[in-house]
């Protein structure tokens, strides 16, 4: 599957969040099979990360290129084959004119791992942006992504990505499996002996971790609410919220309205590292969250539960052992409530089940072999719009109205922001 010249190149603007915990993975699987990794980047958003990588001998070069040339110039050593691997269509389309400039980068993959991840679906209820967001999308990214996939160089995490795809960009995959990898995951091998690792505390105890961005991650807030209104029918309860973020204050205030005996039950652990998130689900009984997150605690034989992102709402379809696929849901699903209260009050012998039905999925869906089989081994060559200048110049033009609404959006909310204080 590898060779000594293989190497990859992640562009991606910052080191934390999922992509972050993805690279981890990408970098750790690499190093013990003799591929280099590189990941460049303009913003060292977690030190934590960063170490962690460095660990794993892959090269991080950060600055304030927002093009990545500079950074894969000094990320760059002559006698490797390089496999580019992006996130969104924007960074596939800086990454294409580092390939003409170092024809080592002999292919491009974008691995869309956000449901709106190459649609632009501008959000905050601004009813004439998602107009626009539609309206870039049909008209400049459609044929993009048509000849991006047609060369094999496009892959989902899941089904979801796939369906806003085809939704917003008027686009279908005929063989949707041909185009879907799943999120990669490093699993431990418990063995024979995996009961022994089971286990359930005397305080039940319910954790979630998330980069605090509202409303992407508002579930946060929904999870404080249920928590409290659960904590006055079962005194033995406990939350920790891992993570900070823009929104950590929200988090904090929301933590502090709550009664003092069930506020000093909630505990905010702040930013940790990977291993010390390891250690929080070894002492956690029910975990709440989305994305790679659920297969941490698939993998540390803990029950699992998808929440749904953009909703200040703590709403779920239920057990990730039921759901194994979804790693994100959409709002407008069930109240989460009633499915904590299931958790809380299973026999022993259920929830051993739930744990060991959870983790059989994990091992089936989520192998990081067959994820960087797919990264390493397709031959095709990649498309790229840079070598058609007419359609490369409309595509550069959109992305920069699209900042520009962006920058214009931030420039209000902070003028919002001062007028309150």
């Amino acid at each position: 599957m590898s060779s000594s010249n293989n190497a990859i190149c992640i562009f991606c603007a910052c080191t934390g969040g999922g992509t972050g915990t993805l690279t981890i993975r990408m970098a750790g699987w690499c190093a013990r099979h003799g591929v280099r990794l590189c990941h460049c980047a303009y913003i060292d958003s977690d030190r934590l990360n960063t170490a962690v990588l460095r660990e794993n001998n892959a090269r991080l070069e950060t600055c304030d290129d927002e093009s990545y040339l500079e950074q894969f110039t000094a990320a760059y050593e002559a006698g490797y084959e390089y496999t580019a691997v992006v996130y969104t269509l924007e960074d596939y389309h800086k990454a294409e004119k580092i390939q003409i400039k170092f024809p080592a980068v002999k292919k491009i993959l974008l691995y869309v791992i956000l449901r709106d991840g190459l649609c632009y679906n501008l959000r905050n209820g601004a009813r004439w942006g998602d107009a626009l967001s539609r309206a870039v999308t049909r008209t400049v990214n459609r044929r993009y992504i048509k000849k991006v996939s047609e060369c094999g160089c496009l892959l989902f995490m899941d089904e979801q990505c796939l369906s806003q795809t085809e939704k917003m960009a008027k686009v279908s995959f005929s063989d949707k499996n041909a185009v879907i990898a799943r999120l990669p995951y490093e699993i431990t091998d418990y063995g024979d002996r995996i009961g022994e690792h089971i286990f359930r505390g005397e305080v039940f105890t319910i954790s979630t971790a998330a980069r605090l961005d509202f409303p992407f991650k508002g579930y946060v807030i929904g999870l404080i609410e249920v928590f409290a209104e659960l904590k006055k029918r079962y005194r033995e309860l406990r939350l920790i919220i891992v993570g900070d973020g823009k929104d950590g204050r929200t988090v904090e205030e929301a933590v502090r309205a709550l009664e003092p005996d069930i506020r000093k039950d909630v505990e905010l652990a702040g930013m940790l590292s990977y291993d010390e998130l390891k250690n929080v689900l070894s002492e956690t009984d029910l975990y709440i969250g989305m994305g790679t997150t659920l297969l941490d605690a698939a993998d540390n034989l803990t029950p699992a539960m998808t929440a749904a992102a953009f909703t200040y709402e703590l709403e779920t379809i239920g057990l990730f052992s039921e759901h194994p696929e979804k790693l994100g849901i959409d709002p407008g699903a069930e109240k989460a409530a009633t499915y904590i209260e299931s958790v809380i009050n299973m026999p022993d012998s259920c929830y051993c089940e739930t744990v060991l039905k959870q983790y059989d999925n994990l091992k089936r869906i989520y192998s990081i072999d067959s994820f960087m089989k797919k990264v390493l081994e397709y031959e095709r060559p990649n498309y790229r719009l840079a070598d058609e200048p007419l359609h490369s110049a409309i595509y550069e033009i959109f992305v920069k109205v699209l900042k520009a609404r962006r920058l214009i959006r931030k420039f209000g909310h902070k003028k919002e922001e001062a007028g309150e204080l």
